[in-house]
């Protein structure tokens, strides 16, 4: 009996120095991949910021190679201005801001008559105004164009002062303009009472788009029949701001015509 309690107590103990032997090992394992990971990282990381080294310098080298190409050009720019002169030696022009129209103050009159509901509140440079519209500028003398921030929205100001024998040709293109968007399917619904309302409106050689309302939330619960009566009634109040306006405009001397005109609506 006592060898084989010594037999047993003995494969005990193996069996325990082998199971911490075990255990010891899965965590060398543990503790040598951590290492390992740690040890991919870092090379990752070293490797990464060789690369973007070598991206900065090499575009560090291309500024200095346009730099020099440039160099000559800009003195012999800087010597002709000199022959021709101070006067023509003026670098800053480029940097000054495009002029404003003449026409904002039948938009500020617009936006006064309109207060809250004015909602567009973004001038829409002239060399865009082609590429959305259609409108070249072959066909104007002086165009004024705002629409909303927001693209939700389409609250939109057109104002164009046609060259006197281009009138037709910009109600025209502005007609085609309203009918895609009356005949555009994807509009959001809320928008859809305002652009069936929409109106163009020429008077003398002013050719206006005016596409306006502003909030209609009270209007769309009663359906979109109410959203175009309410844009009907806030656009004409805008055409009467405009006639208005150009009236006194023409009366101060400052317009090309004798008066307003009464206008012809599209």
């Amino acid at each position: 009996m006592r060898a084989e309690e010594a037999y047993f107590g003995k494969d005990c103990i193996l069996r325990k120095s082998f199971a911490k032997s075990c255990s010891n090992l899965q965590k060398e394992r543990k503790i040598t991949m951590k290492k390992n990971k740690i040890i991919t990282v870092c090379s990752l990381l070293a490797v990464s910021v060789v690369l973007l080294t070598a991206c900065g310098k090499k575009n560090n080298g291309n500024t200095g190679e346009n730099t020099e190409s440039t160099t000559p050009q800009t003195s012999s720019q800087a010597g002709n201005n000199t022959e021709n002169g101070p006067e023509e030696n003026t670098p800053a022009e480029s940097m000054e801001p495009a002029q404003e129209s003449s026409l904002m103050y039948l938009r500020d009159a617009v936006a006064e008559a309109l207060g809250e509901d004015y909602w567009p509140d973004s001038v829409m440079e002239p060399e865009y105004v082609q590429d959305l519209y259609g409108l070249k500028p072959d066909m104007y003398e002086d165009i004024f164009v705002e629409t909303p921030m927001i693209g939700t929205n389409v609250d939109t100001l057109i104002i164009v002062q046609a060259k006197e024998d281009r009138v037709e040709d910009v109600e025209k293109v502005l007609g085609n303009y309203r009918e895609g968007e009356i005949n555009n399917t994807m509009q959001y619904p809320m928008n859809i009472g305002k652009v069936q309302a929409s109106r163009i409106e020429t008077i003398d050689n002013y050719v206006f788009f005016i596409q306006l309302g502003g909030s209609s939330v009270d209007a769309e619960e009663e359906g979109e029949e109410k959203v175009m009566e309410l844009s009907r009634e806030q656009n004409e109040k805008a055409l009467e701001a405009i006639r208005k306006a150009l009236e006194e405009n023409a009366a101060n001397g400052n317009a090309g015509r004798d008066s307003a005109g009464g206008g012809r609506t599209r």
